[in-house]
Parts: structure tokens; sequence; C-alpha cells
């Protein structure tokens, strides 16, 4: 987002699912325990798989070695999403994963909702996403329907440069 002239950033009016202060309270509470144990979980599958790797290349198994890379890998990008609120410039919607997606993605499946209240920690997105989610268009069904979605939407700018998609508030997650 561009700063203006004067040095301050531009006020964005953005909308915010009502929830009750006492609920909005409790969810924004932290807990170093709760991101320990993320992170920790985290580097912990890394020297996992990283472990598996050179086990198997000093037991000349390489095509397991491989599995156990490209699996560090793919765990190794998903480390990124720990620090994605101190890089991005665009707000994604809410995209519904299995658990085991929604930990390796640090919670940010629930993008709208941590963009409505970024004070509420990422574990506590599946919560504040319970409490909102009534008020919010149906998300999309796991990454390939977002892939499908957002695909189509650069095909679009492809032949309209101007094209915005804008989500529909009525429930539902298709492209028209």
């Amino acid at each position: 987002m561009a700063v203006e002239a004067s040095g301050e950033s531009p006020k964005t009016a953005w909308y915010r699912s009502p929830i009750e202060r006492e609920r909005l309270r409790e969810l924004t509470r932290r807990s170093d325990a709760m991101g320990l144990l993320q992170a920790l979980s985290h580097l912990g599958l890394l020297v996992a798989t990283g472990c598996g790797a050179w086990m198997a290349l000093r037991h000349e198994a390489f095509v397991l070695a491989v599995c156990f890379l490209v699996l560090h890998g793919t765990i190794a990008a998903f480390l990124l999403n720990g620090l994605h609120e101190l890089s991005h410039g665009t707000v994604f919607r809410t995209i519904e994963l299995n658990p085991v997606l929604r930990f390796l993605y640090w919670q940010m499946n629930f993008h709208t909702e941590h963009h409505m209240y970024a004070a509420v920690p990422f574990y506590n997105l599946p919560r504040l996403h319970a409490a909102v989610q009534e008020d919010l268009p149906e998300s999309c069904r796991g990454l390939a329907s977002a892939w499908r979605q957002i695909l189509t939407i650069l095909q679009r700018q492809k032949t309209e440069p101007g094209y915005q998609y804008t989500q529909p508030l009525q429930r539902g997650c298709s492209h028209k």
C-alpha cells in the first residue's frame, strides 16, 4: 500500500463481523505456550524429515530420500506463513482446509477473519471463524477450489486488465 504525501498510511474502510466484546477479549488473549508449540512442532517436522532424508541417503535409498526432501521442502515453505503478515499487500479470503494443512499454514486459511480482527492470535482463528462465520460468504472448499478461482480471475485479467474480483456478499464460492 502506497504512503500518502503526508507520510501517513491511508485508512482502509474494513467491515468487521459483529462479535460480543467479551468473546473478542477471550479470543485475543495471547499464549506463549501455543505459539511455542506451533513453532517447535514445525521445527520438529523439519528435523524429522531432514533426518529421514539423511538416513535414506546413507542407506542409498534414493527414492525414499527424494520423498523426504520433497516433504522437507514443503514443510519449510509452510514455515514462511508465520512471516506472512510482514510481507503481503493483499487480502485473501478464508479457505477451508483439513487440520493438517491448517496447522502447516499457521491457521492463515482464516484470512478474512484475521484481517477483521488482527489482534486474535493464529491459534484462536478457528474459534473466531466459528463465532462470525454466519456473517461471511461461504469459503472455498480446499486449495484446489481456491486456486481454480484465482486462475479464472487471472485469465480474465489477461483480456480485461482493469478487472478486479469482488467477493459476493451472498454465501457461495462461485466465480461469475
